[in-house]
């Protein structure tokens, strides 16, 4: 996740990478505070997130790492639901929302707030739909979260997003063509 640099806090102008030590809600005691809102085996860092891959000013990278990727939906909610106490305490402090470039944090957050429409389905993937991938993401782009059922073959959820983590809306999926447990089965379309 990544916050734009607040005032007060120092840049190397020829470096372009900030002073850690003046980064608002990051020190040391407040990275425990925040570490304890998360699942076990979590860890979370801040570091200066320079210019580079399509970002216009140096910003504070808060940098979550859980210890097994999670795929299942119900730990996804969790996750994400963690991920909002993190997001909202560091707002309040910093004043803005931040931008996550990362998929699986977008899904999980988007998960997070949808909740149980995910449960009982895998996350898959995530990828942009109104963004371009690898250089840098704004409010302006939609990113599409798909989640599979584990129980009903050829259905599924995309969950539309934004990259502060909002969700934007969901669209069920359907495959054309599933297997009902006892035979393959085309969709009549439009449905009969």
């Amino acid at each position: 996740m990544r916050w734009p640099v607040e005032s007060g806090e120092i840049v190397d102008g020829d470096t372009y990478v900030f002073d850690m030590s003046t980064a608002v809600g990051v020190s040391p005691t407040e990275l425990v505070e925040l570490r304890d809102l998360l699942p076990a085996g979590a860890t979370i860092e801040a570091r200066s997130s320079g210019m580079g891959k399509g970002a216009t000013a140096p910003a504070l990278a808060v940098v979550v790492t859980v210890e097994r990727i999670a795929t299942d939906g119900a730990s996804l909610i969790a996750i994400g639901a963690a991920l909002h106490q993190v997001i909202s305490r560091l707002r309040r402090k910093r004043k803005r929302t931040p931008l996550t470039e990362d998929g699986t944090t977008m899904a999980a957050l988007g998960a997070a707030s949808i909740g149980d429409l995910v449960v009982g389905m895998r996350y898959v993937r995530t990828v942009p739909l109104l963004a371009s991938p690898g250089v840098g993401t704004d409010e302006r782009d939609v990113w599409g979260a798909v989640f599979v059922s584990t129980e009903r073959d050829g259905e599924g959820l995309m969950l539309l997003l934004s990259p502060s983590g909002t969700c934007l809306g969901v669209v069920p999926l359907e495959a054309e063509l599933y297997f009902d447990g006892e035979q393959w089965r085309r969709r009549a379309v439009p449905p009969e």
